[in-house]
Parts: structure tokens; C-alpha cells; sequence
């Protein structure tokens, strides 16, 4: 079976250093997105969107080790990055922040 390939720009991006196109790059593999799903990579390009400062990508990273999507599940580091992407200002990561203050995670 031949691998398809996610949407040009995306990739361009996403090897450029953009955080924004690691992110979209990410969500193509996760969501099988002109790409055949693959949560490991999804998981390797949004870890580099966190890395960049990327507060939805932080956010997203911390889902994934939260819901064992590409790695190994693990709550601790999942509250450490919605903890980044909520002091950050992510909307997103001060609610799933709040549910693991309410969850004892």
C-alpha cells in the first residue's frame, strides 16, 4: 500500500521551524489528513510544536501523554504541558488544567 502524502505546505512549513505548520503537520497525521494516521508522528511533530513555544501544540502534547496517543501514557507529564500551554494563555490548556486540578491528576 502506498503512503500518501500530507499536503505540501504543511510539510514545507513544519520543516521550516513554524510551529503552526508542526502543529497542522501533526493534526494530519493524527486525524489521517492527506497522510495515513500515524500517531507516532503526530506525536513527534507536536512535541516540536511545543518545544517551539507553541501553546496550542503544548496543549495538544500534553492530550497526547494524557491519552497515551503516540507515547506511552503519562499523566505527570501531561499535566506539566497543560500547565505550560495554561500559563501560556491557551484557552484550551487552562480547561484541561482545571480537569486535572478536579481529577487529582
Amino acid at each position: 500500500m502506498r503512503e500518501s502524502i500530507p499536503v505540501v505546505p504543511e510539510i514545507s512549513s513544519a520543516e521550516g521551524g513554524s510551529s503552526d505548520g508542526q502543529l497542522n503537520l501533526e493534526n494530519c497525521y493524527r486525524n489521517g489528513i492527506g497522510a495515513i494516521k500515524d500517531e507516532g508522528k503526530a506525536f513527534q511533530w507536536c512535541m516540536k510544536s511545543a518545544e517551539w513555544e507553541n501553546h496550542n501544540g503544548q496543549n495538544n502534547l500534553g492530550y497526547c501523554y494524557h491519552n497515551g496517543i503516540g507515547t506511552i501514557k503519562d499523566e505527570g507529564k501531561a499535566f506539566q504541558w497543560y500547565l505550560k500551554s495554561a500559563e501560556g494563555g491557551s484557552s484550551d490548556g487552562q480547561l484541561n488544567l482545571r480537569n486535572c486540578y478536579r481529577n487529582r491528576i
